[in-house]
């Protein structure tokens, strides 16, 4: 009995947390590979996967969701005010698309990768996933043979720089400048981490923007998905180690076209047009429009 003469919550032992905090940290790393921004629990969650450790008896590890502060909090101030739940605004609209969506990639990419996850109870934990074990993690080659390197990595913009093409005029140029800003912004309010072309790391994980050129519907504002490089590469080559049916390559392959979808979910949601380029190149890159 507590000392109001009610039972305190139990507390896990030392042990457990110690297995918990190891989970943890294997969650994490699966979901960075995948391209998610992810980052162990802090007091203050950041915007993308925040993977942590309950400390209760009944607890476990939690992967909660963050979008960026001011779409949560323009979200918050709305509810406050009071709303018709049956003509809600659109920002809570999209903001429970969000969620919606990356609770499901998250628990879709940590079971793929071999954990053993499900959502978490919603009166206790909300939109969570909670993970409660795992099997060994797909191995990953870091350091692959030479032929190797460069494979995996993410597909140039529809046309190359250099292509003989023609170059769309200035005024459809800054129209489309403004609306890969526009996406640039919704994608990162949402908790992604966005990268565009020619101004991103030597390996961009995330969201991948370009903006091509080109005249007509060959040009235009693109997007799509990259893991890790390091997932990439050893995807590679666990294929031409074990062929296409590898656990590894399939992992690659099942992220990928899962953010893929997930992406084209969150731009609608967000007002925008989102569709497959289907392009024999690239077979995961996504056009937005107005």
């Amino acid at each position: 009995m507590g000392e109001r003469g009610f039972d305190l919550p139990l507390k896990a032992t030392r042990e457990v947390m110690d297995r918990r905090e190891e989970l943890a940290d294997r969650a994490c790393e699966a979901l960075a590979l995948a391209g998610l921004p992810a980052c162990r629990g802090t007091s203050q969650d950041r915007p993308g996967a925040n993977v942590r450790v309950d400390p209760l008896a009944d607890g476990g590890v939690l992967v909660e969701w963050g979008t960026q502060e001011e779409l949560a909090t323009a979200v918050a101030n709305l509810l406050e005010s009071g709303v018709d739940p049956s003509n809600l605004p659109h920002a809570i609209r999209h903001y429970e698309t969000v969620q919606t969506c990356m609770r499901d990639a998250v628990l879709r990419i940590l079971t793929s990768a071999g954990f053993q996850a499900a959502r978490a109870d919603m009166h206790t934990y909300g939109s969570a996933v909670h993970v409660e074990g795992a099997h060994p993690l797909i191995p990953l080659v870091l350091s692959p043979p030479d032929e190797l390197v460069g494979q995996g990595l993410p597909s140039p913009p529809p046309h190359e720089e250099g292509a003989m093409t023609e170059r769309a005029a200035e005024a459809v140029s800054r129209l489309r400048e403004q609306l890969a800003s526009d996406v640039f912004d919704a994608l990162e309010a949402a908790g992604f981490t966005v990268h565009q072309e020619g101004r991103s790391p030597a390996e961009p994980r995330g969201v991948l923007l370009s903006v091509d050129p080109s005249e007509g519907l060959e040009g235009g504002v693109f997007v799509r998905w990259n893991v890790a490089h390091a997932l990439s590469r050893a995807a590679m080559e666990s294929a031409q180690r074990e062929g296409t049916q590898a656990r590894t390559f399939q992992h690659y392959g099942f992220v990928t076209s899962h953010m893929h979808a997930t992406l084209i979910s969150v731009l609608t949601s967000a007002g925008f047009q989102a569709v497959d380029v289907d392009s024999e190149m690239d077979p995961y890159l996504i056009r937005v429009v107005r």
